[in-house]
């Protein structure tokens, strides 16, 4: 629950209408929320916590830098979150966030910083110093230049935080590099996940540059792991130390980035590739499901084609949906609700937030028990 807001804005009741995308049978509901300023209708970054019945979603509004909040249960807002750029609560430079029903958690390059709901540190926990046995180093971030897509935190059972981690210097032909690590929230410890980089990363990085940076979830005793250039899926069982690959086959699109084409290339040429390839995005999970989005970027990397994959508990392709080319990038997920942002084509795209709602459990065949 909010305990507090640096201010509050009115509340503004808005209304919601069915929508059926014929074409691939998606079913979603679109809903329209009146904002003003400060709030924005382009958000970055979005995060949702779901607390009983009531949903709550935070966008960065990198105008006033601040977290804009919206009561998705309610449909209305809530109010903003302004942050400190000095001084013992000081934020800058976020990467990404994640809201939750006791704490907002803020990362960037240096560092997890943990602050309650009117933005006092509760704990700051330091990224700049991670290394192995080997004294290998590792950074929690890709090299150079990102993508928004990487800004994703994955928070285990309010308890945990799940950091993909990259090696900081020259790679070594055939090294064991680890792929993430798993910190206490409590207290800032970490420890190295028993999941690791291949053994031919050395080639790897070479060819996919970031789009090698991973991502993690979990579900259970099982770790999901990815990289945004392929459709392959592995999964690591904690119990049997197993690893299972799956490489679901898309219809729509291809399953795998085309390589660099020369090596050594420029921050600027590296940003160009990862702009224009097809980006597999983290495996999450509701109920006895899994799904997954990716992306196909269009007009030499302005825009982006969204593509949704809904698989069994065997990671069997359940259904495909070519998205709406209205719906952003952006988007945020709770158990089974995906919320992306739309693009508003309207005469005042800035007088509201247009947001998709996508339940998954309406979108399963009636075939499959729920």
């Amino acid at each position: 629950m909010i305990k507090k807001t640096l201010y509050f804005l009115s509340v503004i009741l808005l209304s919601s209408c069915l929508e059926t995308n014929k074409d691939t049978e998606l079913i979603y509901n679109v809903s329209k929320i009146p904002i003003d300023f400060p709030y924005i209708s382009d958000y970055g970054i979005l995060s949702i916590d779901k607390n009983r019945d009531t949903i709550i979603m935070g966008g960065y509004n990198y105008k006033t830098h601040s977290l804009d909040l919206f009561d998705l249960s309610d449909l209305k807002t809530k109010g903003s979150l302004k942050m400190e750029t000095q001084g013992v609560n000081e934020i800058n430079d976020i990467q990404t966030f994640a809201i939750e029903e006791n704490q907002i958690l803020i990362k960037n390059m240096f560092g997890i910083k943990r602050f309650s709901w009117d933005l006092q540190l509760l704990h700051s926990f330091s990224l700049t110093e991670i290394t192995d046995h080997n004294n290998i180093e590792y950074i929690t971030y890709p090299k150079g230049i990102r993508l928004g897509s990487y800004s994703r935190l994955y928070i285990n059972n309010g308890k945990d935080l799940l950091l993909p981690i990259f090696p900081s210097y020259a790679i070594q032909d055939k090294a064991k590099y680890h792929l993430g690590i798993r910190m206490d929230l409590n207290n800032g410890k970490y420890d190295f996940l028993p999941i690791s980089y291949s053994d031919h990363f050395s080639e790897d990085i070479k060819k996919y540059g970031n789009l090698l940076f991973p991502f993690i979830t979990q579900k259970a005793n099982k770790l999901i792991y990815n990289y945004p250039y392929s459709s392959t899926i592995y999964i690591y069982d904690l119990t049997s130390q197993e690893i299972n690959k799956f490489t679901p086959q898309s219809r729509l699109t291809a399953n795998e980035a085309a390589p660099i084409s020369q090596e050594n290339i420029s921050l600027k040429d590296n940003l160009k590739y990862q702009i224009n390839a097809i980006r597999f995005l983290e495996v999450n999970s509701f109920d006895d499901y899994f799904y997954r989005v990716h992306l196909q970027p269009i007009n030499e990397g302005m825009n982006a084609q969204a593509y949704l994959m809904i698989f069994d508990k065997d990671f069997q392709i359940i259904r495909e949906f070519t998205l709406p080319s209205n719906f952003k990038s952006v988007y945020a997920s709770c158990d089974n609700l995906l919320y992306f942002l739309i693009k508003n084509e309207d005469e005042n795209p800035d007088e509201y937030l247009s947001l998709a709602k996508i339940d998954l459990r309406e979108n399963i065949p009636s075939t499959f028990s729920r």
